[in-house]
């Protein structure tokens, strides 16, 4: 009895499926590989080496066209990705958290007023703690 492998099997999908980050995997001879690395072999004519790294210059992770990939150092990287990627971390911080009650004159109201923590709460809608952490610079940026 054959086995169901590979285009034998009915649920066969011709050997590529998309990671839960986005990217795509291709079945080669040597096992599952991730298709844009081996697009980029296939145009340099060589296996990449394990420091060369496959930049996507749209951003689009599933978009393996030769003409969108670009070969780079992991610091060349690095620096490409570095600001969205501080952006992004930085981006949810303060009033631009997607849970901010507060905005950032609302904190200076907080912090010059001498109301107490309990009258100031109930005017921002927020916690009496979060009063707190505001005023010994705990909670806010």
């Amino acid at each position: 009895m054959a086995r169901l492998v590979r285009e034998r099997n009915p649920a066969w999908k011709g050997g590529r499926r998309q990671r839960r980050d986005g990217y795509w995997l291709i079945w080669t001879e040597a096992g599952e590989r991730l298709e844009h690395r081996v697009v980029m072999a296939s145009v340099l004519g060589r296996e990449l080496r394990d420091d060369e790294i496959v930049h996507h210059r749209d951003g689009d992770k599933s978009n393996n066209d030769p003409r969108n990939l670009e070969i780079m150092s992991q610091a060349k990287h690095a620096s490409i990705h570095a600001p969205e990627l501080l952006a992004r971390r930085n981006g949810h911080r303060g009033q631009f958290n997607p849970r901010a009650k507060l905005t950032e004159a609302d904190v200076a109201v907080i912090r010059s007023n001498d109301a107490s923590g309990r009258a100031l709460a109930a005017r921002f809608g927020v916690n009496p703690s979060t009063i707190h952490r505001i005023r010994n610079g705990s909670g806010w940026l």
